[in-house]
């Protein structure tokens, strides 16, 4: 019998997600050669595009737990993979709740101006523009600085994603769905996040 070909099962989720992951370091690889002859502007935009991609991961190992747990709406998934700020602000999301080492809890106004920052930083990285009256090119809004900061960001989230997340899938995926609730448990743990010792009662 053939799967109708609108529903995804998780399966096709965790592929998505360890492809998007295996995208954003190939970016990330390309993004250094790019710093290495000098194409700043070049080299900071893919690294915001690995960003995005890492948003699409994160979404991903979501939706093979929530298609686990009976909860999927495939629908709000593919309309959330396919639009920028949705990707880049779940990864701003995913910073700040599981690796910032900030007390102080993420705000969604903070979320949002980080997403509308990197969105800004993106587009100036690849498109001539006005700034006022002046018109600049990309090569004249990023400076090396820029760049190698966002190179670095870019490898340290591939780094941490690659070593935290993608282990996730592969667990996710063989869970049984009414052991959904403690592996949700155990990956906020492994990220850093103190669960109350009564939520395992």
């Amino acid at each position: 019998m053939q799967r109708n070909a609108q529903q995804l099962s998780a399966e096709d989720l965790r592929e998505a997600g360890i492809k998007s992951l295996q995208n954003a370091s190939e970016l990330v690889e390309e993004a250094q050669l790019l710093f290495e002859h000098g194409r700043w502007s070049r080299a900071a935009f893919l690294c915001c595009i690995s960003g995005e991609e890492l948003g699409k991961c994160f979404m991903s190992l979501s939706a093979v737990v929530n298609r686990k747990a009976g909860r999927f709406d495939e629908n709000r998934y593919k309309r959330r993979f396919r639009t920028h700020q949705e990707k880049t602000g779940l990864l701003h999301f995913f910073e700040d709740i599981f690796v910032s080492s900030s007390d102080v809890p993420a705000r969604v106004s903070d979320i949002d101006g980080q997403t509308q920052l990197t969105e800004k930083v993106k587009l100036a990285a690849l498109y001539c523009d006005f700034y006022g009256v002046r018109p600049c090119a990309p090569s004249e809004l990023i400076t090396e600085q820029l760049a190698s900061g966002a190179l670095k960001l870019a490898k340290n989230r591939v780094k941490h994603f690659t070593e935290q997340i993608r282990p996730m899938f592969d667990r996710a995926l063989q869970i049984d769905p009414a052991e959904i609730m403690p592996f949700l448990r155990e990956f906020l743990r492994s990220m850093g996040v103190d669960v109350e010792s009564d939520a395992d009662s």
